[in-house]
């Protein structure tokens, strides 16, 4: 379905990247697999996101095209980011998978700094900027595609 609807709408799969929990790859891994190998075909990058840093990460994510690891700072999560020595862990473990790895749910400046000292590539939350409407996030969408308004 989503490389119909990439098609249909004219956009190149690589400006799609697809967020994914555990627990949609370990469900099924071989039909998680096979789907995920012909999305990334089509150019689709994915996220693995709330990853157990256990088994997945070690056996599953080698033989699956992910190319990003999201790690949270919702209140939640682990490892919390007052733990900088985990978080080197986990992201130089990530690195060493061939991984991006960027934060999510940045809320703080203290989380940002810990993050950044610790390796991350990448970040995304509230602290940065708010999250768009859907009428904002489209039209920023037909303004960076002048081929999605002829759709």
């Amino acid at each position: 379905m989503v490389g119909v609807l990439l098609h249909n709408a004219r956009i190149p799969g690589s400006l799609l990247e697809l967020e994914l929990t555990e627990s949609t790859i370990t469900i099924d891994f071989e039909a998680a697999r096979q789907t995920l190998t012909a999305l990334s075909k089509l150019g689709v990058r994915f996220a693995l996101r709330g990853v157990n840093m256990g088994f997945l990460l070690a056996s599953c994510v080698p033989r699956l095209p992910i190319a990003t690891l999201q790690l949270s700072c919702s209140p939640n999560a682990l490892p919390s980011v007052d733990t900088t020595s985990i978080l080197r862990a986990v992201i130089s473990h990530g690195h060493r998978l061939g991984l991006r790895v960027t934060s999510v749910d940045i809320q703080f400046e203290t989380q940002m700094t810990a993050l950044r000292t610790a390796g991350c590539d990448g970040f995304q939350g509230t602290l940065l900027c708010e999250p768009l409407k859907k009428d904002e996030m489209e039209e920023l969408l037909l303004a960076s595609n002048s081929h999605l308004k002829k759709a």
